[in-house]
């Protein structure tokens, strides 16, 4: 649902089931984001008189460095928020993240937000992202009040791990083509879900997940579909810890239903 103001600053919606709802307002005024959001309970009766102040939102001050603490590796580095949703929160798109390393995010309405960050060379990865003493790979950016917690910390590093393999007929031994391997962090939250490396396997049956954030993971083999009904193969996952640079061998198996 969604609509928008008149000439008084004044709105309607209509048709509202009952239920808990978030009430998100937005405008663009002299090159500033300027939101707001408000939870909203909705029961037999109209709600009246409901009263969304437009605030310019929090800004997000932070800093990028490689593990080692020195300048961003080269390119155009970028660091932004994605609400998660159906809160409503809104962020301010992507920024740019400066020589230094240093970066701020205006305009972040309250919500609960993903970290992106991206433009980096191949094989770099955020280690880790703390805002003030929050993990945000699992907790997210919280926005409350107009407020943040501290500084948004984001290291990035080229350490990354990888698991090399094969995946195979159980009965019949023989390489299987285009199976879907996915490494999911454990625990895996809205968060993090972005660090879950992907890959399919070649014609030998053989795939390498690469630039693996060191860290806890469940590991799967899932063979899709062939059509007509029949359901896709899945392994049971695989738990595995990486360090640094680790590169690990790991097999499957997959029990193939065989042909009439």
């Amino acid at each position: 649902m969604g609509g928008g103001t008149d000439s008084k600053g004044e709105f309607s919606v209509k048709g509202v089931p009952a239920g808990s709802y978030f009430v998100t307002a937005g405008s663009f005024e002299k090159g500033k984001f300027y939101n707001t959001r408000q939870k909203v309970e909705v029961g037999e009766a109209n709600v009246d008189s409901l009263v969304l102040v437009l605030g310019g939102g929090v800004t997000i001050h932070g800093r990028l460095v490689t593990a080692g603490g020195a300048p961003v590796p080269s390119g155009r580095v970028r660091v932004g928020l994605e609400s998660t949703g159906e809160e409503g929160g809104s962020g301010s798109g992507y920024t740019d993240v400066n020589k230094d390393g240093s970066f701020e995010i205006d305009g972040v309405a309250d919500g609960s937000y993903i970290l992106r960050a991206g433009g980096f060379e191949q094989g770099w990865f955020v280690k880790s992202a703390h805002l003030g003493s929050e993990d945000v790979l699992l907790a997210g950016v919280q926005v409350e009040n107009g407020a943040v917690a501290g500084r948004l910390d984001i290291v990035v590093s080229s350490e990354g791990a990888q698991i090399e393999g094969t995946v195979t007929d159980g009965d019949q031994n023989q390489p299987l083509v285009g199976v879907q391997l996915r490494a999911r962090p454990d625990p895996e939250t809205d968060y993090n879900r972005f660090r879950s490396p992907q890959t399919t396997t070649d014609q030998n049956g053989h795939f390498v997940l690469k630039d693996i954030p060191p860290g806890k993971y469940k590991v799967t083999a899932k063979m899709p579909s062939s059509g007509n009904g029949a359901p896709a193969i899945k392994s049971d996952p695989v738990s595995v810890t990486l360090g640094e640079r680790e590169h690990r061998a790991l097999d499957f198996k997959l029990k193939v239903p065989k042909s009439e």
